[in-house]
């Protein structure tokens, strides 16, 4: 099944003019993907990046393949409390009609250990504490706004590895992997608490998980390693452009709420909806509470 069966056995509206997509991190990776299917279906994409000069060859590459791309750049650095204030204040009062705001931007594994402005572990406070923050201006600012939006979580299958416990956002291991573990059970818990106890009917929670993208799995590996892993990578995972599928139909259809990719340990293969995991369930009260201690 390519992508174009996929969707129509979906039977997605992919008439997407007049519709506005702001994706966080949307210079790179997954974003990148969601922004060029979004041009492709006449979406208009707001890029919400800390790094213009990426953003703009970013969307110079676009522009070559549809040259009636409609775009726009945000200034956005998660790991920045006062960067995502100011985003949402331009946000709402640029595009108060934005259709959907995907959730992307976020860090997999750090050269050293770094704090954020705001002292938190640069991998626990990016990925998921100042998600939490976000949400909070969001929905203050939301308070006032006529329209109705979609708030579009990427989680990860890594959730299924994270290691809670009571003290686990006071820890960081930012060149392994527990610390990203733990923060995208995080995000997957922030999605769960709003969704359960969301009270403004102008926003819905969805939560997108992209399964494994090869590029993802090699590209802190030196530059001749990546090549060899490339090739061997792509007979197991896939590509983002696969990888943001999860993401586009759920800022687009109404009928899922949890999407991952389909098949075994869901790393690869078409969305398909899921239950919560779960860990989640478990834990996402404890983390929320942790997190908010934090801020």
């Amino acid at each position: 099944m390519n992508v174009d069966h996929y969707f129509k056995k979906e039977n997605l509206d992919l008439n997407l003019k007049d519709k506005i997509f702001v994706i966080t991190g949307a210079n790179s990776g997954i974003g990148f993907a969601l922004a060029k299917l979004y041009a492709k279906y006449h979406g208009k994409v707001i890029f919400a990046c800390r790094n213009k000069d990426r953003a703009n060859a970013a969307i110079e590459r676009i522009l070559k393949l549809y040259p009636d791309f409609d775009y726009d750049f945000i200034y956005f650095d998660q790991s920045n409390q006062n960067s995502i204030k100011l985003f949402i204040e331009t946000l709402y009062e640029k595009y108060p009609n934005y259709h959907s705001l995907i959730l992307n931007a976020g860090i997999l594994k750090a050269a050293k250990e770094e704090k954020t402005n705001e002292g938190l572990f640069l991998i626990n406070g990016t990925n998921f504490i100042n998600l939490v923050f976000l949400i909070n201006e969001l929905v203050k600012k939301n308070g006032v706004s006529e329209y109705r939006h979609k708030i579009i979580f990427q989680g990860s299958l890594m959730t299924s590895f994270a290691h809670y416990s009571k003290s686990c956002l006071l820890k960081s291991n930012s060149k392994g992997f527990s610390s990203y573990n733990v923060s995208k059970l995080g995000v997957e818990s922030l999605f769960y608490f709003l969704s359960t106890n969301n009270k403004n009917i102008n926003i819905n929670y969805y939560l997108a998980e992209p399964g494994v993208c090869k590029s993802n799995i090699y590209h802190f590996l030196p530059s001749f390693l990546s090549k060899i892993a490339d090739g061997f990578v792509s007979i197991f995972f896939h590509s983002a452009d696969k990888g943001c599928l999860s993401a586009f139909v759920l800022s687009i259809s109404d009928k899922y709420h949890i999407l991952r990719p389909r098949g075994l340990l869901s790393i690869r293969g078409f969305p398909k909806q899921y239950k919560i995991r779960k860990k989640v369930k478990k834990y996402y009260i404890d983390i929320i509470k942790q997190a908010k201690s934090l801020l």
